[in-house]
């Protein structure tokens, strides 16, 4: 019998998935509300709620071309060369007391109407966003898709660390930096006065997100047996957590708060996380038997089993190392996730509404996505759900690109965010196939790496997101389109790779040949 055979045997002789795996599961997939609620923060943090213009810089020469009385300030930037809108008032439609420029039941909200010289102000402003908090509008538009982006290098530098981390320290410690990072900076956040600094701050988040996200289903899988593993990985604590994201921004609607609510529930978290034991499986491929036995002896005594023979095990352990790559599969469905979760503005009638909407679409993509794989074969699904997600992104990117340039159509505007709801369902779908096939195709021992490696190349698609979404802006559609073209192009890549349903979890190179 194979040393991973014999893995197999003992995780069933430790309860299968028992009190103890379920236990691990429930805490690191709590962590999913921190990591999630970061990654989706920019997306709330981020957003236009609508704009007058407050004061507006006038040239005297101009004062005679300019017809005051008649001009709007709504969204108003400038008036061509000669008339500059130097501050703006925001508005806020979750209030119910709004007056004809905007929210007058908050605390920092300010209504001014004066004219003083050159400049005219009118209207009230709130900054519950950081969009009005920096004025990030017009001309400074570009910083909230700088900001996301630079998150989303944090993101992939944080999958790189989190890749040689884990495989090096262990799960449990990468886990942990992740989830510190993270609270650390989301603290760092709150006090935050600069768009500049702020920058920084989303950076290290993102750090921290990459490092959590990439251990998290290494970590789980490694203690279940294998038919259990598709069904970890797709419990849908992401879409529950980005629900439950838009609840709290509409609750507590201020991103500053937001920010250390997420700090606080990051603490809770990490206490958790202490009581998680390494993986096992990982100690062993490092032959650190000692501390593998303990790691054993805990699970057996938690599940209520007796503790089995492990020497027959750690003699046979094997440290070999094989590396496997569809880089190209994963940036497309990357880049068309983070596209269609932060880019909600593209389908938006209500923000908080539309991030409700957008992940519950996700809840039947991770519901049926495990008995499927078990079913047909992560190969044959993956391939197949990124065939039917390409022909939605594309179809979608059509309709609300003539929804925009054409007449106002109801029924375009409906078809058009139905589609765009089931493209991302699929496209979630696909992914959660991905990551299945990732973890299971790579050996214990650079298990980490090879999904931190792959994790790195989605993570450059999410840096790419931003700026697609900016361009979505110019021109309708785009995004979706793009996106479609790029999983269809990148499909191809999965028929090179071998099924590995009911395949035993490898452990090293001799495993995987």
């Amino acid at each position: 019998m194979s040393y991973s055979s014999k893995l197999e045997h003992l995780i069933e002789g430790l309860g299968g998935c028992g009190l103890m795996q379920k236990l691990i599961c429930i805490i690191i997939h709590s962590s999913t509300i921190v990591i999630v609620w970061s990654v989706l923060a920019m997306s709330f943090i981020g957003y236009d709620p609508g704009f007058k213009c407050h004061i507006l810089d006038v040239k005297f020469s101009s004062l005679s071309v300019l017809n005051l009385s008649e001009m709007s300030t709504n969204r108003l930037c400038s008036v061509g060369r000669n008339a500059t809108c130097s501050a703006y008032a925001f508005h806020d439609k979750m209030n119910t007391a709004v007056s004809e420029y905007g929210s007058i039941c908050s605390r920092q909200d300010k209504i001014v109407n004066q004219v003083v010289g050159d400049r005219i102000s009118s209207t009230s402003y709130i900054l519950y966003h950081a969009t009005s908090s920096w004025n990030l509008v017009c001309d400074r538009r570009w910083i909230v898709a700088f900001i996301t982006s630079i998150q989303m290098v944090g993101d992939a530098v944080g999958a790189i660390v989190a890749g040689q981390m884990a495989d090096a320290a262990g799960r449990k410690p990468a886990m942990l930096t992740g989830i510190t990072a993270m609270v650390l900076f989301n603290f760092v956040g709150y006090f935050t006065q600069s768009w500049q600094i702020y920058s920084v701050v989303r950076f290290f988040i993102g750090v921290g997100v990459g490092i959590s996200f990439t251990v998290q289903f290494t970590q789980m899988i490694e203690f279940v047996p294998s038919p259990w593993r598709p069904f970890v990985v797709c419990f849908p604590s992401e879409p529950l957590s980005s629900m439950l994201y838009a609840l709290v921004s509409w609750w507590l609607h201020d991103w500053k708060r937001i920010h250390l609510l997420k700090t606080l529930i990051g603490v809770f978290i990490l206490t958790t996380l202490c009581f998680v034991p390494e993986s096992f499986r990982w100690l062993i491929s490092k032959k650190k038997f000692e501390h593998a036995e303990r790691s054993i002896s805990s699970l057996a005594t938690v599940n209520g089993v007796p503790k089995p023979d492990v020497k027959e095990i750690f003699d046979t352990a094997a440290t070999d190392i094989n590396k496997t790559s569809k880089a190209t599969t994963v940036f497309a469905m990357y880049t068309a996730w983070y596209c269609m979760s932060l880019g909600m503005e593209s389908i938006s009638v209500d923000i908080y509404l539309t991030i409700f909407l957008i992940n519950l679409v996700d809840l039947p993509a991770f519901s049926v996505t495990g008995p499927l794989v078990n079913r047909f074969g992560r190969k044959k699904y993956c391939f197949v759900v990124c065939g039917v997600s390409s022909i939605l992104m594309c179809v979608s990117g059509i309709l609300q690109h003539f929804d925009k340039i054409s007449r106002p159509s109801m029924s375009l505007a409906v078809a058009a965010l139905a589609v765009s709801l089931l493209a991302k369902m699929t496209v979630t779908t696909a992914s959660i196939a991905l990551i299945i096939y990732t973890t299971e195709i790579y050996p214990t021992v650079v298990r980490s790496i090879g999904y931190g490696f792959q994790s790195t190349v989605g993570r450059l698609g999410a840096v790419a997101a931003p700026l697609l979404i900016h361009l979505d802006g110019r021109i309708p559609g785009l995004m979706y389109f793009t996106c479609g073209v790029l999983i269809f192009l990148s499909a191809g890549s999965i028929a090179r790779l071998k099924e590995t349903k009911g395949v035993t979890l490898p452990d090293s190179i001799s495993d995987t040949k």
